[in-house]
């Protein structure tokens, strides 16, 4: 993760009122780089679980288990104040839960069917 570095520009002449300015396309690649992870563990998280054999909800659960884990890397990684590295901090750790949703479906599914359908 990289910080957007806020800057302090002064918005008046007399300097009173001071703004912080982000640099977006830091917290585009902060954005873009949590993506790229949530969908990399979801295929992995949806793999593990077509192996171990977990249908219906436990493979679900296993799905959620699997974003609270990367929700905490983000966490740690951001330290205890994320809001330079995201433009929105709550749809960076509840919002993108799910954009790995159909990833970890599609590997959950083919990998319990090449394991214990066909194999």
């Amino acid at each position: 993760l990289e910080p957007s570095m806020p800057r302090k520009t002064a918005a008046t002449a007399d300097k009173k009122s001071i703004t912080n300015v982000y640099a977006p396309e830091k917290i585009a690649y902060n954005a873009q780089a949590v993506e790229y992870v949530r969908t990399f563990l979801s295929i992995v998280g949806g793999t593990a679980t077509g192996i171990a054999g977990y249908t219906g909800l436990v493979g679900l659960l296993c799905f959620f288990i699997t974003n609270l884990l990367v929700s905490i890397w983000v966490a740690y990684k951001a330290g205890p104040n994320p809001s330079p590295y995201f433009q929105s901090v709550r749809g960076e750790f509840i919002g993108g839960m799910m954009g790995g949703f159909g990833s970890f479906v599609l590997f959950w599914t083919m990998s319990n069917n090449f394991v214990h359908i066909y194999g």
